[in-house]
């Protein structure tokens, strides 16, 4: 599980799972941001995250401070620039993301 939070922070898999699906030529052709977005709030679906975390709270087996605010989350952690090779990695911009590589679909950006 994601230590952000799993399904509240879908964001923060978008560009990995974007980055191996283009390594492995799984996705053919670019797509926009947007697209990569929608697929994976339709598999992290926090709509139901957070329903499944309201009732643990009201129900006294977790406290709120467990769980993101779920007003402003956004699903994305800050932009990380810890990583070996020193390309800065952000979820809100998986396309920027790529375009930083050496590797990837690289014809379009959408």
């Amino acid at each position: 599980m994601c230590p952000c939070h799993g399904s509240a922070r879908w964001g923060c898999h978008v560009c990995t799972n974007r980055f191996h699906l283009d390594h492995t030529r799984h996705i053919a052709e670019p797509k926009s941001d947007e697209w990569y977005f929608d697929v994976a709030k339709s598999v992290y679906r926090t709509d139901i995250y957070a329903i499944a975390a309201q009732e643990l709270i009201s129900e006294g087996l977790m406290s709120a401070g467990e769980f993101p605010d779920f007003e402003t989350e956004t699903g994305f952690k800050p932009e990380q620039t810890e990583f070996l090779d020193g390309v800065s990695y952000g979820g809100s911009k998986p396309n920027g993301y790529l375009q930083k590589l050496a590797i990837g679909l690289k014809e379009e950006v959408l």
